[in-house]
């Protein structure tokens, strides 16, 4: 695809190589066509303005995080659970309390102190899109970021729900939970 600057370049050699009043063009077959200057300065004003409008265009992340008008989704952590089978991991349950739709968004867990030592270890996994009053219980493995002989119920972390901040809520203060704090 020609990127529209080099149309615009090229329209600019074009110009300078032709003269001030008319501009050339090239058709199929060699042929080439003669064009008004001020037709041409028309479409490359047009190009400009279709450049801008699309670089002004939200990405996906940032799409979700304006604020639309209408309900909000609210995300919270609304349990935590150890797995006895497996001292490593833990079950979080993530809820929209809003009455909004909730889009796809990342669960972190922070492991913040192992035996009393300070360490910033993370653990990230995907939370679903989730309808109003809607749940989801995800599971949350940290042995890769666990000593072998520490329990995750034996360290102090931090739950993050919306983690990147991609989905734009009613309450963005109310997304963290402790444990052994």
């Amino acid at each position: 695809m020609v990127s529209r600057r080099f149309v615009a370049l090229v329209a600019t050699a074009s110009l300078l190589a032709v003269g001030p009043d008319v501009i050339g063009t090239s058709l199929a077959g060699g042929a080439s066509r003669k064009k008004p200057l001020r037709q041409m300065q028309r479409r490359y004003s047009t190009i400009q303005s279709d450049q801008a409008a699309t670089e002004a265009q939200p990405t996906p992340a940032t799409r979700l995080r304006a604020a639309a008008p209408g309900p909000r989704p609210d995300l919270r952590i609304r349990d935590v659970r150890f797995v006895p089978a497996n001292p490593k991991q833990v079950y979080v349950v993530v809820g929209n309390a809003g009455p909004g739709a909730a889009g796809a968004s990342k669960l972190r867990l922070t492991i913040r102190r192992i035996n009393g030592i300070p360490v910033a270890r993370k653990v990230e996994v995907l939370t679903p899109a989730l309808a109003s009053a809607q749940s989801a219980t995800l599971l949350i493995d940290a042995a890769s970021i666990l000593p072998v002989a520490v329990k995750l119920k034996a360290t102090t972390f931090r739950l993050d729900a919306d983690v990147s901040k991609v989905v734009s809520e009613s309450n963005e203060t109310n997304n963290l939970r402790w444990h052994n704090l």
